[in-house]
């Protein structure tokens, strides 16, 4: 028996099984909807980009957590990759690459144990001040 055959003999067994099967399938289709919902949100956090998660979610390119795990990976790496680039620019552009390190100033470089001493008492007169103590140096 054909299924044309079996609708014109049973019209109201076939009507009955096809509703059962469209219910069937939206009741699948809803716990999966669900489910990929659940999954997104398990990971949001992770993503840490609203936008991106409101896309995967509603907008115009839905997708699965996994595939939001990618897209996001892609995303981060990306703006990693131009952060590197702008501080690399940023070093060139601030000049910092020709400092030396040798001290500049007056001194002239040599450490006498007379000036040691001054620079050490300098430095206890200051604490002291910083502390309270000394004020009427």
């Amino acid at each position: 028996m054909t299924l044309e055959e079996l609708r014109a003999a049973h019209p109201e067994l076939v009507a009955q099984a096809e509703q059962q099967a469209v219910t069937a399938a939206v009741a699948d289709a809803v716990a999966d909807e669900r489910k990929r919902l659940s999954d997104i949100d398990d990971i949001a956090t992770s993503v840490g980009d609203a936008t991106l998660v409101n896309d995967a979610k509603y907008g115009g390119n839905p997708c699965t957590a996994q595939e939001l795990a990618f897209r996001s990976l892609k995303k981060n790496a990306s703006l990693g990759k131009a952060h590197l680039e702008n501080s690399q620019a940023d070093y060139t552009a601030s000049g910092t690459g020709s400092v030396g390190a040798a001290p500049t100033g007056s001194d002239d470089g040599e450490e006498t144990p007379e000036k040691v001493q001054a620079h050490a008492e300098n430095a206890m007169k200051n604490y002291s001040k910083m502390m309270g103590g000394g004020k009427g140096e």
